[in-house]
């Protein structure tokens, strides 16, 4: 049965792209209502995958990367400063006469950094640890950035609730990942074998899951047009 888990994991992590395509399509498709139970599902998958993601990580080598947080640091600074530039730029390249679509581009880059990047960063066989500093600092930076940004570029500031927001980044983010890296000690690193088997399979499982969940939110607000092919 473990065998056939890590067949499907691993076919899983080498077809996440039409995993993705498969689970918007069909997020579209449902249409789901927003709703407390909808919102707190992607909460809790969100921090099922980063918790099975983090049994690969130990607090050592979690506080190695925290000693020499340079790259981490550099990755923000990409984050927050280069590519929000860049979307900005792309707006008023592409969209010089819709003001609401260079502002969507904007949000977008702007958003904190998500634990899929930490998923993406396991699939690429990346440096995790350095993924999930980022990711964790980064839950410290966003609500002292975002009000900077629109206050820069609209001239106001954005209306956030942002303690509502820090708490589901540390549900989704920070707690999880304390405890998958406290589970991977305790276990002495044989907790990896569950995260590349069982964990593995069920973490991508929900992963389309949150995938499926966000877009049959936004569903109803879709209007397919050749405006849309343009942005997508």
């Amino acid at each position: 049965m473990q065998q056939k888990l890590r067949l499907w994991n691993d076919w899983l992590s080498s077809h996440m792209f039409l995993v993705v395509l498969f689970a918007l399509f069909t997020g579209f498709f449902l249409q789901l209502p927003a709703s407390p139970v909808t919102r707190f599902l992607v909460i809790a998958l969100f921090g099922y995958m980063t918790f099975i993601t983090s049994l690969s990580i130990s607090f050592t080598k979690f506080i190695e990367v925290l000693r020499q947080p340079w790259i981490p640091l550099w990755t923000l600074s990409l984050i927050h400063f280069i590519t929000p530039l860049a979307a900005w730029l792309v707006g008023r390249l592409l969209y010089p006469d819709d003001f609401l679509i260079r502002i969507g581009y904007l949000i977008c880059a702007c958003i904190p950094v998500g634990v899929t990047s930490v998923i993406w960063t396991e699939l690429s066989k990346g440096n995790t640890a350095i993924s999930l500093v980022t990711v964790t600092l980064d839950t410290l930076l966003v609500p002292l950035l975002l009000p900077l940004y629109f206050k820069l570029i609209l001239g106001q500031s954005l209306q956030i609730n942002y303690t509502a927001m820090i708490v589901e980044l540390l549900a989704m983010i920070t707690l999880p990942s304390l405890l998958g890296m406290a589970v991977h000690d305790w276990t002495k690193g044989k907790a990896v074998h569950f995260a590349k088997h069982i964990g593995g399979f069920t973490s991508k499982i929900g992963f389309f899951g949150v995938i499926l969940i966000s877009a049959g939110l936004v569903a109803p607000e879709v209007h397919w047009s050749s405006g849309l092919l343009k942005t997508l």
